[in-house]
């Protein structure tokens, strides 16, 4: 079905309740949850939860998770196996029927982890840099 995932988009807070607007990074915050499907098509936008919600707390606060029932019951075949489509998100969101997470230690999680640090570390145009082998 699609991928879920959470940014945060920076604000001005109010001065009543400024630390919950304090995300992870240490900025005032909103956190933004979005899923797309499998044709980079937003399907479901949520804006509402403070930058120190974590995302499984954003996930349970937000009309996705309320109205989950709702969501296609799909099921593709796949070497004979009957899979349903589910929507697929980070070690942080809780694992449900309905969405699968990946592990927190494992080796492709620590790869992407590493991957995104490097990316946010090196200018844009040495990550657009072809390598020669």
């Amino acid at each position: 079905m699609g991928l879920i995932d959470g940014t945060h988009i920076p604000i001005l807070p109010p001065s009543d309740g400024y630390r919950d607007f304090i995300n992870r990074k240490g900025w005032p915050s909103y956190v933004l949850q979005a899923v797309v499907d499998d044709r980079c098509c937003f399907w479901n936008i949520s804006c509402r939860m403070p930058g120190s919600a974590h995302d499984a707390n954003v996930l349970s606060q937000s009309d996705l998770y309320k109205r989950a029932h709702l969501l296609p019951q799909y099921v593709r075949t796949i070497e004979g196996q009957d899979i349903p489509l589910f929507l697929i998100g980070d070690p942080a969101y809780p694992l449900l029927s309905w969405l699968m997470k990946g592990y927190k230690n494992s080796h492709a999680y620590l790869q992407n982890r590493s991957l995104s640090i490097l990316t946010s570390v090196l200018p844009e145009w040495e990550l657009r840099t072809p390598m020669e082998c």
